[in-house]
């Protein structure tokens, strides 16, 4: 009867270890939601996250890295429940071809090229094509990694200046002048350069030149810009497909793989509304009037078109 007695309160206290274990795991719906943030958004991530913390209770955890750092870990983890990215990368996430990782997408803003200066703009450059002048040390985003230095040949072109990439060499070419110019993957620190006066002129995108405040001045590129529609590229995306440069969209999706798919909507729902836009504006964001609708239930949404006039 004693070895009776013990075995039983071997089971119970067995049991009663069991069901703790099992009180204390967390419901699925109290974790926080897990955000992907491309780095360039990340500030104007944080705030946006903040103020939907402090709204709803509910918590957001930020992992940001680069847009095709972050699109390549979604495709292999399977942890999150929202992206933001910029392009070329939504259509690779709603295209993917082993099957499609989106669910809901929208164009929230857009990002453009400028040129940042040193305060005083004491080189006096008016435009990119200066950049090519003697004497003023440029840096630049990487040609090869980052989207805005993938932009960079097509706009000093229009200039009239040529960029070579040789195997360890980046320059810039003009009249016959050669000058080296050096490049970084991140374009934080590619602004840095300027803000910190190792540099006399580097370019970015204009949300990054935003962040640096009065540190630079920010000199627009103006109609060198790539055109929309008419200045593309073929090799931003892993897919080969050609993609425009002319206009760089910031694209926000919910995720497939997401486990809190409708608390992820609510968050997605929030960054799209007009307080959400106002911080877009308030972080140097490009300002493009209003949300755009790109997917639903992963179906491309079909733009809608003024109707003709006389109709």
């Amino acid at each position: 009867m004693k070895r009776f007695g013990f075995f039983m309160m071997v089971a119970a206290a067995l049991i009663t270890a069991g069901l703790c274990a099992g009180c204390g795991e967390k419901n699925p719906e109290d974790k926080p939601l897990v955000f992907y943030v491309g780095g360039t958004m990340q500030p104007a991530m944080e705030e946006l996250a903040e103020l939907y913390e402090a709204k709803t209770g509910q918590a957001i955890e930020i992992d940001k890295s680069g847009s095709g750092v972050l699109l390549n870990r979604i495709r292999l983890d399977k942890s999150a429940d929202i992206f933001i990215c910029h392009d070329p990368f939504l259509e690779e996430l709603m295209e993917n071809k082993k099957g499609q990782l989106g669910i809901d997408a929208w164009t929230v803003s857009q990002i453009t090229p400028v040129i940042v200066v040193q305060k005083g703009n004491p080189h006096n450059i008016k435009g990119i094509g200066d950049l090519a002048g003697k004497g003023i040390k440029v840096a630049v985003t990487d040609l090869d990694y980052s989207t805005c230095g993938h932009m960079l040949p097509t706009m000093f072109a229009k200039a009239g200046v040529e960029v070579v990439q040789e195997e360890k060499r980046v320059y810039l070419k003009k009249d016959g002048f050669e000058k080296d110019i050096v490049t970084y993957r991140s374009g934080s620190r590619t602004a840095d350069t300027v803000k910190n006066r190792k540099f006399d002129a580097a370019i970015v995108w204009d949300a990054v030149a935003h962040l640096r405040g009065d540190a630079v001045k920010v000199v627009s590129i103006g109609k060198c810009l790539p055109l929309p529609g008419l200045d593309v590229d073929t090799i931003t995306s892993a897919t080969e497909k050609v993609r425009d440069i002319g206009r760089i969209r910031v694209t926000l999706a919910t995720l497939k793989c997401s486990k809190r798919l409708k608390a992820a909507r609510k968050f997605a729902e929030f960054i799209i509304s007009d307080e959400g836009q106002k911080v877009f504006r308030k972080f140097g964001f490009t300002d493009i009037g209003g949300v755009v609708k790109e997917y639903e239930d992963g179906k491309k949404v079909v733009p809608q078109t003024a109707p003709a006039v006389g109709t």
